[in-house]
C-alpha cells in the first residue's frame, strides 16, 4: 500500500495497492484506513490463475469412474479414498451414517473399492465437489447436497445446507500422494478412522489414514484387456491403442494392454 501514511486533506487522495501475481485460487485481504475517530475497511479480492471447471451433474444412484488426482481443481467432483487393513475405502455420503445424519452430523461409512490402473468405480452419491473461494475450499456432497464443516470439539462431519462458519478447508498434497484436507476453523483433517469403518476428522498424525483424491472422468466401466504382439503395438494405426493404452504385463514377444 502506497503511501502507508499521510496528512488529512479536503481533496481526494490516491492510494496505490500493488498485489503480486496469484498462481493459486482466489484470495482476499482487508486494508483499514484510520484518521482520528474515523475508520473504514476496504476488502481487496484477487482472482487466481489456478484451474477450475464447470461442475458436472452426477446422478447419485449411478456409478461413475474416478481417476487418481495429483491436484485439486475448483468445481471438480472427487471421491476420497483411504487405506485400512490393506484395502481401499471410499468415503460414502453422510446419510450412510443413518444414526447421526438426522442430527446434523455424520461419520460417513467406507465403501470398499478396487483401484484398477489408477481408476475406481464409485456411486455418484459418494462424490464431493471441491470449490475454491477466497477463504479456502468448500466441500459439498452430491447425494445430500450438504456442505461439510466443523466448528466444535468433535471429530465428525458437521453438515449444513449453506456455506457458513467452519465450512472452509485447506487442501495440501502429501509426499505419498494423499491429501491433507484440513478444516481451517478447528485445525482437524479428514481421515479414515483407525478404530471404525467410517470417515471423520483427526488432529493427530496417527489418528487415521488421510485420503487420496480421485477426480470424476465419466460413467463407470470395467477395465478391458487385450494381448497384442510387440510388432503389432509399434505398427498399429489405432491411435487409441498406441497413445492411451497402458502396459500392464510384458512377455518375450507379447504385452498386455489395459484400455
Amino acid at each position: 500500500v502506497t503511501p502507508k501514511t499521510g496528512e488529512a486533506s479536503a481533496d481526494p487522495q490516491n492510494i496505490t495497492i500493488t498485489v503480486l501475481p496469484n498462481d493459486g485460487y482466489e484470495r482476499s485481504t482487508t486494508i483499514t484506513f484510520t484518521t482520528g475517530l474515523l475508520k473504514e475497511t476496504l476488502k481487496v479480492t484477487q482472482k487466481g490463475n489456478n484451474e477450475s471447471v464447470e461442475t458436472a451433474t452426477l446422478d447419485p444412484t449411478k456409478t461413475y469412474t474416478f481417476k487418481k488426482a495429483d491436484k485439486v481443481v475448483s468445481g471438480q467432483w472427487y471421491v476420497m479414498v483411504a487405506t485400512k487393513n490393506d484395502k481401499l475405502w471410499a468415503c460414502n455420503d453422510p446419510s450412510s451414517d443413518a444414526t447421526n445424519f438426522s442430527k446434523g452430523f455424520a461419520y460417513p461409512k467406507g465403501i470398499e473399492v478396487e483401484d484398477a490402473a489408477g481408476l475406481v468405480n464409485v456411486s455418484g452419491g459418494a462424490a464431493y465437489v471441491f470449490s475454491a473461494t477466497a477463504d479456502g475450499f468448500t466441500i459439498k456432497n452430491n447425494a445430500t447436497n450438504k456442505y461439510v464443516l466443523q466448528t466444535g470439539s468433535h471429530v465428525s462431519f458437521n453438515l449444513a445446507a449453506a456455506v457458513g462458519d467452519g465450512c472452509y478447508w485447506d487442501v495440501t498434497k502429501n509426499a505419498d500422494g494423499t491429501f491433507k484436507i484440513n478444516n481451517k476453523a478447528v485445525s482437524k483433517w479428514i481421515v479414515m478412522q483407525d478404530k471404525y469403518d467410517s470417515f471423520g476428522l483427526s488432529q493427530y498424525e496417527d489418528g487415521g489414514s488421510q485420503p487420496w483424491l480421485y477426480e470424476y472422468v465419466g460413467e463407470g466401466f470395467a477395465p478391458e484387456y487385450k494381448t497384442v504382439t510387440i510388432e503389432e503395438f509399434y505398427t498399429t494405426t489405432d491411435s487409441y491403442l498406441s497413445v492411451k493404452a497402458q502396459v500392464v504385463a510384458v512377455g518375450a514377444k507379447t504385452m498386455v494392454l489395459n484400455d
